[in-house]
């Protein structure tokens, strides 16, 4: 949980959207003119007045976010860092495997039935088989770890 916590204190915040930017700028009035609401009805106000902003007045509001955007990308760029995938399960592989097949021999079967299906051929399977499988499983958790 910590971990979690340092790795998105490290990443800068995404710049605001065009209605941020408004709710921003007119929180505080509508806040001065309806002082009794609490924050969720002055939400729902915000939201209901930027609906009803003419178009012209909503581009302000726009052009600011599309230069918050711009400036964000060039300054952080636009690619984000993906994980490797952890390797599928003997299993998982078996089952991606034959899924199209036990889909094609029984088309009218639901996706939870096909899943029981594959769970029983998995079952049946001959432990030379399986271990085909396993061994599939252990090059991805090899090229897994390697790529960490």
């Amino acid at each position: 949980m910590a971990a979690k916590k340092a790795e998105t204190a490290d990443k800068p915040k995404r710049p605001l959207s065009a209605y941020f930017l408004y709710a921003g700028d007119k929180r505080a009035t509508v806040k001065a003119k309806f002082p009794t609401i609490g924050n969720t009805e002055i939400v729902k106000k915000l939201g209901e007045m930027w609906r009803e902003l003419p178009a012209n007045e909503k581009k302000v509001y726009e052009d600011k976010a599309a230069a918050a955007k711009a400036e964000y990308n060039a300054k952080y760029g636009t690619v984000k860092e993906t994980k490797p995938k952890k390797p599928l399960s003997a299993y998982m592989l078996f089952s991606n495997h034959v899924r199209p097949d036990v889909k094609k021999a029984n088309p009218t079967v639901s996706f939870g039935e096909v899943a029981k299906l594959i769970g029983a051929q998995w079952r049946g399977l001959p432990e030379s088989e399986k271990k085909k499988w396993k061994d599939l499983e252990d090059k991805e958790k090899a090229k897994f770890a390697q790529n960490q």
